[in-house]
């Protein structure tokens, strides 16, 4: 047991409160995890890809607003999240399934610009390419990565997405590396 010396005139709540002996999450710092929309409009569909030129496919980027750079205002992604099924995938950051560490997202203008490039198996090896010169997603097989499955356009809604949904998305990769800025 603790003996606590309260200084003549304060409360005990208030002296536990300084003193840590006593923790409040009314004082823990709001999640900085954010989500943002993205979609693709496909103008390139290979013979025997699912989907055919005009589909629009929907993605979430997730990041951690409060690593991004300051001054650059670039930051690594936590997540990018895929609506198939129903549902968004990985619903957490999943290293096997989007890795992201080659991933960038530059917020210093509208539109948003991505940069993500990553070699995964969604079914078979695919090489995934977000371009945030062109600002085209482009799936490649990584046995002939000059060849194009699908491709389009992206487009990323600036408006931010807090809550409990954006922190399920990103928050196993809190404090994890990659959740720095990006070059």
């Amino acid at each position: 047991m603790t003996n606590i010396r309260l200084p003549a005139g304060r409360p005990l709540i208030i002296a536990l409160l300084s003193s840590g002996a006593v923790s409040c999450g009314a004082h823990a710092p709001p999640s900085a995890i954010t989500m943002l929309n993205m979609t693709v409009t496909l103008d390139q569909v290979a013979p025997g890809q699912p989907g055919k030129v005009g589909d629009v496919d929907r993605l979430r980027v997730v990041y951690d607003a409060g690593a991004a750079d300051p001054k650059t205002r670039r930051v690594r992604l936590l997540n990018l999240q895929h609506f198939t099924g129903g549902r968004y995938s990985p619903p957490a950051p999943d290293p096997a399934v989007m890795p992201m560490d080659d991933s960038c997202l530059d917020m210093s203008a509208i539109p948003y610009r991505l940069h993500y490039r990553a070699s995964v198996v969604h079914g078979r090896p695919i090489i995934i390419d977000v371009d945030e010169n062109t600002r085209r997603l482009t799936i490649h097989p990584q046995a002939d990565p000059q060849a194009t499955l699908i491709s389009g356009p992206y487009a990323i809604d600036p408006a931010a997405i807090v809550g409990p949904d954006a922190v399920a998305a990103g928050s196993p990769a809190l404090g994890a590396p990659g959740t720095t800025p990006c070059n």
